[in-house]
């Protein structure tokens, strides 16, 4: 009683992996580390972390220029 079940310890997993599953290659892919989509997890910083991706220069494009 009182215990975390099997199925909130599924429901918290995914919802910590699929985040990360979805912006990991995606920031890989722009040139920025994986390991940023752990951003993508916090409540406010979320958004203004995709805010700033779609306005700054990505340095995928610095090194083709």
């Amino acid at each position: 009683m009182g215990g975390i079940s099997i199925w909130q310890l599924v429901l918290l997993s995914l919802i910590v992996l699929i985040p990360l599953l979805i912006f990991g290659p995606t920031l890989k892919k722009a040139g920025f580390s994986k390991w940023w989509s752990i951003v993508m997890l916090l409540p406010i910083a979320n958004i203004i972390a995709i805010w700033v991706f779609a306005y700054i220069k990505w340095p995928s494009e610095q090194n083709s220029a």
